[in-house]
C-alpha cells in the first residue's frame, strides 16, 4: 500500500478516554498514556480529513501536519465526527452530505462548506470519492467513504446490506466500526452499532489487504493490547484472508 498514506489523527468515540471518574481498568491504562489515551475521530487520507471530533486540530498542529490538509470530509453530524470544526481554524472547504447541509450551515456559519451527494462522485483535494449512505440509527444515516480502490471509510455502523458488501469488496483498506466487540450496541432493541465480532462475519468473504478497526470507546473496557490479541485469535480460528488491525492516535499507513 505504498500509493497512499492514512495516518489516524483520534481514534475515540462520544465518550472520552480515559473517562473522567472512572477506575476501570481501561481507564487505569488510559490515564497511563499510550494506545488507550484518546480523541474524537479523524483521519487523513493523503490530504483528505475524514471526520474531525474534538481535539483533531490540536493533534494536526502538534504533529505539524495541519499543512498537509487540504479539505475535510464529514461521514455525518454527530459530535464525535463534527465538532472538531467548532474550533477549527484552516481555511479549506470542508464537504458535507447534502441533507446535513443545513444543520452543519447552522452549527458552523464561517466554514466554508461543499455538498456532496451519496451515489455521485466527486472531487475532493484531488481524490474521487463515492458516498454510500449506510444505516446508523432510526435518526440518523451515515455514509460509507470510498477513495478508488484504496479506501473504504465506514465508521459507525448500525447495518451491513449485500450491497454494502459489493460497494466496499475490492479495496486495498477497509476502516471500520470499533465502538463494540461482541454484541451490537442497542437502545431500545435497535442497533446503532455492528459489534466488530459481526463486522469481520459479514465482511469475511470481501477481498481487502487490510481491515483496521477505528472509532473506540469507553464502551469496550478492554485496553488495546489485550483487544488486539482476542481480535487476532478470533480471527485467525476462522481462516480469514486479510490482516486486522486496531487503530490508536498516531497510527501511519
Amino acid at each position: 500500500m505504498k500509493d497512499f498514506r492514512v495516518i489516524f489523527i483520534g481514534t475515540g468515540g462520544l465518550d472520552s478516554v480515559p473517562k473522567p471518574n472512572c477506575n476501570c481498568r481501561l481507564c487505569q491504562v488510559a490515564r497511563k498514556g499510550g494506545k488507550d489515551d484518546r480523541i474524537q475521530m479523524g483521519t487523513l487520507f493523503n490530504n483528505v480529513l475524514i471526520d474531525c471530533g474534538i481535539g483533531v486540530l490540536q493533534h494536526l498542529k502538534a504533529w505539524r501536519l495541519e499543512k498537509e490538509v487540504e479539505a475535510v470530509i464529514i461521514s455525518h453530524p454527530h459530535k464525535d465526527h463534527s465538532f472538531g470544526l467548532l474550533d477549527f481554524s484552516l481555511k479549506v472547504p470542508v464537504f458535507v452530505e447534502r441533507s446535513a447541509y443545513s444543520i452543519m450551515r447552522k452549527l458552523f456559519p464561517r466554514l466554508d462548506l461543499r455538498v456532496y451527494w451519496p451515489n455521485k462522485e466527486f472531487s475532493i483535494a484531488g481524490e474521487k470519492c463515492l458516498a454510500k449512505t449506510i444505516y446508523h440509527s432510526v435518526t440518523q444515516f451515515n455514509h460509507i467513504l470510498k477513495f478508488g480502490n484504496q479506501l473504504a471509510y465506514s465508521v459507525d455502523i448500525g447495518k451491513i446490506t449485500p450491497d454494502t458488501v459489493t460497494f466496499v469488496n475490492n479495496v486495498k483498506l477497509f476502516i471500520g466500526d470499533g465502538f463494540s466487540v461482541y454484541k451490537d450496541f442497542e437502545i431500545q432493541n435497535l442497533k446503532m452499532h455492528l459489534s466488530m465480532i459481526n463486522q469481520l462475519k459479514e465482511l469475511k468473504k470481501c477481498k481487502f489487504d487490510l481491515f483496521i478497526f477505528t472509532g473506540f470507546g469507553h464502551h469496550t473496557k478492554i485496553p488495546h493490547e489485550d483487544l488486539e490479541l482476542l481480535i487476532s485469535r478470533w480471527a485467525g480460528e476462522r481462516n480469514f484472508k486479510y490482516q486486522i488491525e486496531l487503530a490508536f492516535d498516531g497510527l501511519a499507513i
